[in-house]
């Protein structure tokens, strides 16, 4: 049964729908406010705007945009309005506070419909005014950086906010076009691209090879495909790097405890990983061979010793632990790495590593 046309006879007033139709709305408004540089990220310099926008509504409705902008400590900086929506500009208008200060701040945004205060909505925008960091060419020397997911889809938009914060370096996952029968990379890394066009440095991370596809050789582990990979991702991107990273926290992904047991702090998994390190190195830098490559490290400072213990030298050069604050107490002055850093340094130099220190999470 298809029914084209339906119609309702009611005797509600449409006084009385127009209220109640308001009081729904003010619910599903659809509230954006979109500002005029990525990521609400602006200088001094800028014209700070934000176009407002509302979802249309099914009965004409005219709405008063309202509300402050306010400081970090709760301070009144800027009025908003009051603003009009109508029809006839489609919803949407422009709203254009002074500024004069860097900091961190919010718009308190109160719609509402002519009339009827009753059936206000409010919004909250986050915006921050901050030093102009923005560089047109790479910095290697800058120590921030931050990680991404363009390999996974992130939009490429997201670049160009990191330029702006002044953040310099970016780690992701390898990517690119690999022809696994040629053993060639057909493409450079599309992050590699999108790092050139933003002025970033970039730091590659490998992909995640399982450890169920290891296989021993005269009692060496080994992964052929993988070292295939990674000599064909170096020779292809050879002089682009300053640095790969081998692995991300084999104790978590890629199967390796699965496979091997032990946890977080080592065991069954970490002999054959330094087998897998060892050839996944010596084939990037056969690719690339004026790289370094990082091996991974957690938050305290527990696998290094044993994969030095386990063989790993010459091939493990230098580390990459991953500094978060999961103990207590949880400043990030206690962080444990950081505060054995003096031990770190000087078993870095007993066992002839390299004293650089890449905190890559």
């Amino acid at each position: 049964l298809l029914i084209d046309v339906v119609e309702m006879l009611t005797e509600i007033p449409e006084s009385e729908l127009q209220t109640q139709y308001r009081a729904w709305y003010a619910k599903h408004i659809g509230f954006r406010s979109q500002g005029s540089v990525p990521g609400n990220l602006f200088y001094l310099t800028d014209p700070i705007e934000f176009t407002v926008t509302v979802r249309r509504p099914k009965m004409t409705i005219p709405l008063s945009v309202t509300g402050q902008v306010e400081d970090v400590r709760g301070e009144r900086i800027a009025s908003v309005g009051p603003m009009p929506l109508t029809e006839q500009d489609d919803y949407r208008n422009s709203f254009r506070p002074v500024v004069k200060q860097r900091g961190y701040f919010e718009i308190h945004w109160t719609v509402t419909p002519e009339g009827d205060t009753n059936a206000a909505a409010q919004a909250q925008t986050s915006f921050a005014v901050i030093p102009e960091n923005e560089h047109e060419t790479p910095q290697p020397d800058s120590p921030f950086g931050v990680n991404v997911h363009f390999t996974q889809g992130w939009p490429p938009e997201i670049a160009s906010l990191i330029q702006r914060t002044g953040i310099k370096w970016i780690r992701d996952h390898w990517g690119g076009q690999y022809d696994a029968s040629a053993g060639e990379y057909q493409s450079l890394d599309p992050t590699l691209l999108l790092a050139r066009e933003h002025g970033l440095c970039y730091l590659p991370l490998s992909p995640y090879w399982n450890a169920k596809q290891m296989e021993e050789v005269d009692g060496v582990w080994r992964h052929d495909a993988g070292a295939r990979q990674a000599e064909a991702y170096a020779r292809k991107h050879r002089g682009y790097f300053d640095a790969y990273e081998l692995y991300n926290e084999p104790n978590n992904f890629g199967g390796w405890t699965g496979r091997f047991g032990g946890s977080w702090n080592g065991g069954g998994w970490l002999a054959p990983f330094v087998d897998f390190g060892r050839q996944i190195t010596r084939a990037i830098q056969r690719g690339d061979p004026d790289s370094m490559v990082l091996w991974p490290e957690g938050d305290v400072f527990v696998l290094t010793k044993q994969f030095v213990e386990a063989g790993a030298r010459p091939e493990l050069d230098a580390i990459a632990p991953h500094t978060y604050s999961l103990h207590q107490p949880s400043y990030p002055e206690d962080q444990p790495f950081l505060r054995s850093i003096a031990e770190v340094k000087d078993f870095l130099r007993q066992a002839r590593l390299s004293d650089q220190i890449w905190s890559t999470e």
